[in-house]
């Protein structure tokens, strides 16, 4: 899991690079990334660890882009393209920082069951 938030952070050092150089973000190919990790840790450690994944990754892989980029960690794009995006704005309007620690708490206890 570790090393899983470290490649985040690094996806999201990449990520921040592109948008600073005016490259359009692929949000279907960065999805796609953190799905198939969900999935092989799913397969080989159990649901519980391929949840958590995509959950650490919502954590690290925004909050670190968005502090790449120089803005809050509670930023959230007043309209967002990607999917995880909407559903946040729409669950916690334009509180970014709810649904980070919500993630970091269902992790907690996804993982100590």
């Amino acid at each position: 899991m570790i090393f899983y938030a470290l490649f985040c952070i690094f996806f999201a050092y990449i990520n921040a690079k592109q948008i600073a150089n005016g490259y359009k973000i692929k949000h279907f190919w960065n999805g796609l990334v953190h799905v198939l990790a969900a999935l092989t840790f799913a397969y080989f450690k159990g649901w519980q660890y391929g949840l958590s994944i995509l959950l650490l990754a919502r954590v690290c892989f925004d909050w670190s882009l968005n502090l790449f980029r120089g803005l809050p960690l509670d930023y959230l794009p007043m309209k967002p393209k990607s999917i995880a995006d909407k559903i946040e704005k729409e669950l916690f309007g334009g509180n970014g920082l709810i649904g980070k620690l919500l993630c970091i708490l269902f992790i907690v206890i996804l993982l100590s069951c």
